[in-house]
């Protein structure tokens, strides 16, 4: 109810550091809150660990395979555990990245997954900034509140393809582009 309103306001006005400190209280309090509306982040780190644990693809194996374990006792009941994963390797590359700084642990991999995610947000920031040459619009999309809860709250993929894409467009060098845009079809296979 307030953004909009917020768009009209800030519209013709020059952003100062307390815009900013704003909006890092705002990724702050998204940042520490549990992750409650959706299980997606769990399948993630599942999806790590099914990789890098136990050597298999998540495109072969099922989580409803599996007995429940720290990650998918949060999702094992829901009707998307008896499929594949609907995420692509970059992004399955990335989790057992995640999977193997966090030493295989739930917190630590939540933490690490809303860092990630934090940074790609500070990247379509900077991107959207590149391209508008609006420090305006590109502030209130770093405060929208649906990013921010789907991105520090509770971490999803779309973030780094949005930030993926930017680049592509904003890059002048086509191959940068290319492996940009390839990326970003390779982070999400369905959307």
């Amino acid at each position: 109810i307030f953004y909009l309103p917020l768009f009209f306001l800030l519209k013709n006005q020059s952003l100062n550091r307390w815009h900013y400190y704003g909006a890092f209280i705002f990724i702050a309090i998204a940042f520490i809150t549990y992750p409650n509306n959706s299980a997606d982040q769990f399948r993630f780190l599942f999806n790590g660990e099914l990789i890098r644990i136990f050597h298999f693809s998540p495109y072969e194996k099922l989580p409803i395979q599996f007995p429940p374990n720290q990650y998918s006792q949060f999702f094992y009941y829901t009707w998307w555990a008896k499929f594949p994963s609907p995420y692509g390797p970059f992004w399955d590359f990335l989790m057992v990245i995640i999977n193997f700084l966090s030493k295989n642990t739930l917190s630590a991999g939540i933490i690490l997954l809303k860092l990630l995610n934090i940074i790609g947000l500070f990247i379509c920031y900077k991107l959207i900034y590149k391209i508008t040459k609006n420090k305006s619009l590109a502030y209130l999309f770093l405060i929208n509140p649906v990013l921010i809860i789907n991105v520090a709250q509770s971490p999803h993929p779309d973030i780094l393809i949005a930030a993926l894409v930017l680049f592509a467009f904003s890059s002048t060098n086509f191959f940068k582009s290319s492996i940009s845009l390839s990326l970003a079809v390779l982070t999400k296979i369905h959307v």
